[in-house]
């Protein structure tokens, strides 16, 4: 089993191996994935990232913006902003 340090610093950086991570060479579209559940197992969107936990849904829509002014959803759609999975105008609405 290879841990944490080895992973991401010991074969990068000391032995000089390659770290290849497969997941990052398929295609992925978040919303052909939520149409495949929705269609196989009948899969109930949440409306928002972790919107299935009160705790979560409570921390990050209303703690973190109103207690520290950090809004996790601009980094969640920046990053599909920058996978093309949609459009900033989208992402800004």
């Amino acid at each position: 089993v290879i841990n944490f340090f080895q992973y991401y610093f010991y074969y990068p950086f000391i032995r000089k191996m390659d770290v290849i991570r497969p997941l990052n060479y398929l295609p992925y579209r978040k919303d052909e994935a939520l149409k495949y559940l929705q269609d196989t197992v009948g899969y109930r969107d949440y409306g928002r990232k972790h919107g299935e936990s009160v705790f979560t849904r409570f921390f990050q829509n209303h703690y973190l913006p109103h207690k520290f002014g950090y809004d996790k959803r601009r980094a969640h759609l920046s990053s599909r902003v920058l996978s093309g999975d949609i459009d900033r105008a989208t992402a800004l609405a």
